[in-house]
């Protein structure tokens, strides 16, 4: 039996991206942890809480070690923006990549290229140029992250030392 070389050439094309958004991804749930953790080491020890659930404390415990107005927006944006690419997460972690048909005019059916979807009738799809964009936003929500964790940090630390938070 040969291989389909229109699937390998494909898998290899999406491989890059799908590792990319993959690691991209658990750095952001690292972060997550480490922070929500750094206040209750038990909290996620023993008991499951959801993605979004994790998402809203940490964005909560962030945000208010943070004093300057921008820096809370520009914060929370990138929190929304990270809620929202969770689906397309679930769907890589959960999915695989398939052909992608589209019937014509006279009920034939057209390969079109390949996406990752679910099975279930509501589920998402991502084609190559919807995930290279979610890939593209992802990686600008882990820089922004960063820098943001960096700022967590300083506060934290002058806390510490300090009696008052810095902007």
């Amino acid at each position: 039996m040969s291989e389909d070389v229109t699937y390998l050439i494909a898998e290899e094309k999406w491989t890059a991206l799908i590792g990319r958004f993959m690691l991209d991804f658990g750095s952001i749930e690292d972060s997550i942890y480490r922070v929500i953790t750094f206040y209750n080491k038990e909290a996620l020890n023993k008991n499951f809480i959801a993605f979004k659930v994790r998402l809203e404390l940490f964005k909560a415990v962030m945000a208010e070690r943070f004093v300057e107005v921008d820096l809370i927006k520009a914060f929370e944006s990138t929190v929304d923006e990270i809620s929202g690419l969770y689906d397309i997460r679930n769907l890589i972690a959960h999915s695989s990549l398939s052909y992608d048909f589209k019937e014509d005019a006279e009920r034939n059916m057209n390969f079109i290229g390949f996406n990752i979807s679910g099975r279930r009738k509501d589920d998402i799809s991502v084609d190559f140029e919807r995930l290279t964009n979610a890939v593209s936003k992802l990686k600008q929500c882990r820089t922004d992250l960063a820098k943001y964790m960096m700022q967590f940090h300083v506060v934290e630390f002058q806390s510490t030392y300090h009696s008052s938070p810095v902007a």
